[in-house]
C-alpha cells in the first residue's frame, strides 16, 4: 500500500482559574509516514484512528438507491474526498506543575494527506477490518466505486473508543450512536510492535476460543418472532453469544449426524465481526491455530473454490459450505455445561405490549422508557436479579438522578453571589456538598474496584480515564490518609471537586452509564421477550 503522509502541530495555552487565558506561538509542524506492515497495511491502532477521524469529519445521511432509502450513510465519493485531505483537532488541558491556579491546554492539528488511490486502498481496509459494511449489498466485501456504505456495530464501537480517547466533540454523531446497534466489547490481541502481527499463544487462543464457543452451544432460537422494530437487536445479539452453530448430516456415510457443526465462512465472518482483527487472513490464522490445538475439526470440504489458511503443520480450508464442529476437547475448553442441549424457552406473553412497541419505535426508547417507568423498572429488575445483574439498574437509575440534580441547580450554574446573600451562598455549598457525597455514593457502590458492594463491569479505558481525571484533582495528603478512605484516594478527591470538575466527573459517570445500558441492551433486554409474564 503507498504511503499516507501525517503533519502535526501544536498549539499550548495557559489559562488560569478566572479564565483568562495567554495562547503561545504554535510549535513547528511535525511530518511522517504511518508505518505499514510488510503485507502493505496500515498497523491495526493507525486503522482504528483513520477510521475513527474520517466517521469524524463525513457527514452520513440518507441516501436513496434501487428504491430504498438507506439511512446514516456515505458515498464513496464522499467518502474519497474527505480522505484525500482529513483534518483533525484535540486539545488537552492538564494542570500547571510550576503553577497550580493555572492550566496549560495543548491543541495538536492533524492532517492526513493522500491520493484517491491510497484513499480507495484504505477504505477497502476499512471494510476489511469490518468497521463499514455496503449498505446496498451486504455481502460484498469489495470497496466498490459508486456505491454507499454504513457503520457496522464494531466500527460504532471503534469510534466511541476513539471519542472516550481523545474527548472529541461528535454531536452530529450522536443520534446515530443513540439509534444504532454498538458492539459493548471486542477481543483484544497482543501484537508484535515491529510487524503489528497477532501473538497466537496457546494461552491467547484459547481466551478467544472461549470467546468464539461462547458460555453455550449457540444454536439459534428460531421459535421466537420479535417484534419488528426489535429484530435487527435479536440477530445481532444472537450472534454475538458465540459463532452459530447447528447440526450437520453426512448422508454419504449413513445420516450420521454431526452435532456442534459451523460453516468455515461464517466462522471467520465472526470473528472480524468480534475481534480486533483487522483482515479476514488474521482470521483464517486464528482458526487454523483451532485446528492445530485440536478444538475443532473439519467434516466436510466441497472440492472446488477453497482458500487454505495454515498453523504450522494445521491448516484451516475456507469456502461456503465447507464445514466444521466443535471437538470433544474444543467442548471442554469453552467450559460448555455438561448437558448443553437445551430447548428454547418457549415464547410467552411479554411484560411489554404492542402499542408500547409502536410508540417507542427503537430499541434505545423502548428500554429507557422500561429505565424510567416504575412499573416496568420493577419488572425489569426482578428479571434481572434472576440473571445476577440487577446493579445495572441501581447504577443506570443513580447517575440519572445525580444528572438531573446537577441540572436543577449547582454551584456550577448558580448566580454569582453578593454579599448580602449569604444564606443564598450557604445553600449552595450545602448543595454542592451533597452532589459530591451523591457522587461519593456512586463511585463507593458500583466503580471502586474490587471493593464495591455492587461493582458493574464497566470497559476497562472506561474506569481508566474515569481514575485518571481523579488523579488531576487535588488533595490535601492528610485528608487522602483518613480512615474512611480506605487508602482509595479516589474517595477524597470526589470530596475535593470544585463546580467544574464536578461537572466533568459527571460526564465520566454519564459515560459509564451509556456503556451499562449498551450492556442491558445487548444481553438481559432481548431475554425478556422470550421469558413468560414476570410477576
Amino acid at each position: 500500500m503507498p504511503s499516507i503522509a501525517l503533519s502535526d502541530a501544536s498549539t499550548p495555552s495557559s489559562s488560569s482559574s478566572s479564565g483568562r487565558s495567554e495562547n503561545k506561538p504554535p510549535e513547528e509542524a511535525d511530518e511522517h509516514f504511518l508505518k505499514i506492515t510488510g503485507g502493505g497495511r496500515p498497523f491495526q491502532k493507525d486503522i482504528a484512528d483513520l477510521f475513527a477521524t474520517f466517521i469524524a469529519a463525513i457527514e452520513l445521511k440518507s441516501h436513496k438507491r434501487t428504491f430504498r432509502t438507506h439511512a446514516n450513510c456515505f458515498s464513496t465519493n464522499d467518502a474519497l474526498q474527505i480522505l484525500e485531505s482529513l483534518k483533525f483537532s484535540q486539545s488537552t488541558r492538564a494542570p500547571n506543575p510550576d503553577q497550580p491556579k493555572m492550566f496549560v491546554t495543548t491543541t495538536t492539528n492533524f492532517l492526513f494527506s493522500m491520493s484517491r488511490k491510497v484513499a480507495m486502498e484504505l477504505c477497502q481496509r476499512f471494510t476489511d477490518a469490518r468497521y463499514i459494511v455496503n449498505a446496498v449489498d451486504a455481502s460484498s466485501y469489495t470497496f466498490k466505486e459508486r456505491s454507499l456504505y454504513s457503520l457496522t456495530p464494531k466500527g460504532l464501537h471503534i469510534l466511541e473508543f476513539f471519542v472516550r480517547k481523545t474527548g472529541i466533540d461528535i454531536d452530529h454523531i450522536q443520534p446515530i450512536l443513540e439509534s444504532q446497534i454498538a458492539c459493548p466489547r471486542l477481543f483484544h490481541f497482543q501484537r508484535d510492535p515491529e510487524e503489528d502481527k497477532i501473538v497466537f499463544s496457546d494461552k491467547a487462543m484459547t481466551a478467544l476460543f472461549r470467546w468464539f464457543a461462547g458460555k453455550r452451544p449457540n444454536y439459534p432460537n428460531v421459535t421466537t418472532v420479535p417484534p419488528p422494530s426489535l429484530e435487527a437487536l435479536f440477530h445481532y445479539t444472537q450472534r454475538s453469544r458465540g459463532v452459530a452453530l447447528m447440526d450437520w448430516s453426512d448422508r454419504g456415510k449413513g445420516a450420521v449426524v454431526h452435532r456442534n457443526c459451523f460453516e468455515a465462512a461464517e466462522a471467520v465472518n465472526w470473528l472480524s465481526d468480534f475481534t480486533t482483527m483487522v483482515a479476514r487472513d488474521e482470521a483464517g490464522e486464528a482458526m487454523a491455530h483451532f485446528v492445530r490445538m485440536g478444538l475443532i475439526g473439519r467434516i466436510w470440504t466441497p472440492r472446488k473454490n477453497t482458500t487454505t489458511f495454515t498453523a504450522g503443520a494445521a491448516e484451516f480450508v475456507c469456502a461456503p459450505k465447507v464445514i466444521y464442529h466443535i471437538t470433544e476437547k474444543g467442548r471442554d475448553a469453552a467450559g460448555w455445561p455438561e448437558r448443553p442441549d437445551e430447548k428454547p424457552p418457549k415464547v410467552g406473553e411479554s411484560i411489554f405490549r404492542d402499542g408500547m412497541s409502536e410508540k417507542y419505535s427503537t430499541v434505545h426508547q423502548h428500554l429507557r422508557f422500561i429505565l424510567k417507568e416504575r412499573p416496568f423498572r420493577a419488572l425489569f429488575r426482578q428479571f434481572q436479579q434472576g440473571i445476577l445483574c440487577d446493579e445495572n439498574i441501581s447504577f443506570w437509575m443513580e447517575v440519572d438522578a445525580l444528572s438531573r440534580k446537577s441540572e436543577i441547580t449547582s454551584s456550577a450554574a448558580a448566580w454569582p453571589p453578593a454579599a448580602s446573600q449569604r444564606s443564598v451562598r450557604s445553600n449552595r455549598r450545602k448543595y454542592h456538598q451533597a452532589l459530591l457525597e451523591h457522587a461519593q455514593h456512586i463511585y463507593r457502590t458500583y466503580i471502586q474496584a474490587g471493593k464495591a458492594p455492587c461493582e458493574v463491569n464497566p470497559d476497562h479505558y472506561l474506569r481508566k480515564a474515569l481514575c485518571n481525571f481523579l488523579d488531576t484533582v487535588r488533595v490535601p495528603e492528610e485528608e487522602a490518609a483518613r480512615a474512611e478512605y480506605a487508602g482509595d484516594r479516589h474517595l477524597c478527591a470526589i470530596m475535593h471537586c470544585d463546580s467544574e470538575q464536578l461537572q466533568t466527573l459527571i460526564r465520566h459517570y454519564s459515560i459509564l452509564q451509556d456503556y451499562v445500558f449498551r450492556l442491558m441492551l445487548i444481553d438481559p433486554f432481548p431475554k425478556v421477550f422470550i421469558q413468560p409474564a414476570l410477576g
